[in-house]
């Protein structure tokens, strides 16, 4: 069996730590303190099958990465979050940015977010943590990096458009169009998993032919992706507040294509932000 080495990068606050921390629990050798000069020595000399590395950004330019053996198979993991969430975490943390120039947080917020567009570019996946609770995170990693597999992985997502497009989502429904739950003052404090919601949605007059339609498009790519050898994907869907709609059809995909024998994880990014 091949090694498995997942790099965690990403802007500081973002939750590299946390995913390292998840990615031990699921029984990977982890360490945030190997520097890069010495992973190719530090993943040869492990008897462990599964490891995993932090990388952290700094001031100092990227080193080369190692040139891997053809038994190592190794998957970079970016994660990022909107400028709002990283500085509110960091302001909570209260440790010194390290982008700080002595100019204040939202420069080295800046700085920082300039200098990982090389990195980011490099990355397998770019995971967005905005809104994203603890519960959730771990279960798009535990789906990233469950038992070795041939088979394609799949994310299904709810997102609020208030908060921006997901910058994991490989591919984006728009389900604003539908009736909205938000406005029925019963159905307003429930979410897309609820029942009750999910009648009401149901009952749009538009519903059953968009339904048909999603199913049969989810169904064709899903196929495409395993046959072109990808290993994971991602498909968001958003609404207003990201908690009615989006969540329904997020759910309503997991389902289906679980159904198809793919392996799915649902995350739902705003739920609890509006």
């Amino acid at each position: 069996m091949a090694k498995r080495v997942f790099i965690i990068s990403g802007l500081s606050g973002a939750g590299r730590t946390t995913a390292l921390g998840i990615l031990s629990d699921m029984g990977f050798v982890a360490s945030d303190s190997v520097p890069v000069a010495l992973w190719s020595a530090f993943v040869r000399e492990s008897k462990a099958d599964d490891i995993a590395l932090g990388w952290p950004l700094t001031q100092d330019q990227d080193p080369a990465l190692p040139d891997w053996p053809a038994d190592v198979r190794v998957h970079h993991i970016f994660l990022s979050a909107d400028p709002e969430t990283l500085r509110r975490r960091y302001n909570e943390s209260r440790r010194v940015h390290p982008f700080d120039r002595g100019q204040g947080l939202l420069d080295a917020l800046e700085a920082e977010q300039a200098a990982s567009l090389p990195r980011r570019r490099l990355a397998d996946e770019v995971m967005d943590t905005t809104g994203v609770k603890l519960t959730d995170l771990s279960a798009a990693i535990s789906a990233l990096a469950g038992p070795q597999t041939d088979h394609l992985q799949i994310r299904a997502q709810s997102f609020s458009y208030r908060s921006g497009l997901p910058l994991d989502a490989d591919m984006v429904f728009d389900v604003r169009w539908l009736r909205n739950p938000h406005y029925d003052l019963d159905l307003r404090p429930r979410t897309g998993k609820d029942r009750a919601v999910a009648d009401y949605i149901r009952a749009d007059d538009a519903f059953e032919d968009f339904q048909t339609h999603l199913r049969g498009l989810l169904s064709v790519t899903a196929a495409r992706q395993q046959q072109e050898g990808k290993a994971y994907f991602t498909v968001a869907f958003g609404c207003t507040g990201g908690k009615h709609r989006s969540v329904f059809f997020a759910e309503q995909a997991g389902e289906w294509l679980r159904a198809m024998g793919y392996a799915v994880s649902v995350v739902h990014r705003d739920t609890g932000r509006y």
